[in-house]
């Protein structure tokens, strides 16, 4: 699994929410995770043109096949 160095201010007060990626160079994939009440949640499986989520960077917006060029 490879660790995402955004953190995100979460629900609650003072709460951070961590976001993971597995990135699958196989099938040139990534799946996105971000933990919420202490449990991790799938926010999906992204491929090729797809963009991946952030909600840390308004804006920023990265294709999937960028990470696997």
């Amino acid at each position: 699994m490879v660790t995402a160095a955004d953190h995100v201010p979460g629900p609650g007060q003072g709460r951070w929410t961590y976001r993971d990626y597995i990135a699958d160079p196989w099938s040139r994939t990534i799946e996105v995770f971000v933990l919420e009440a202490d449990s991790y949640r799938s926010l999906g499986v992204f491929e090729g043109k797809a963009t991946l989520p952030s909600r840390v960077v308004p804006g920023f917006s990265a294709r999937v096949e960028q990470f696997f060029a």
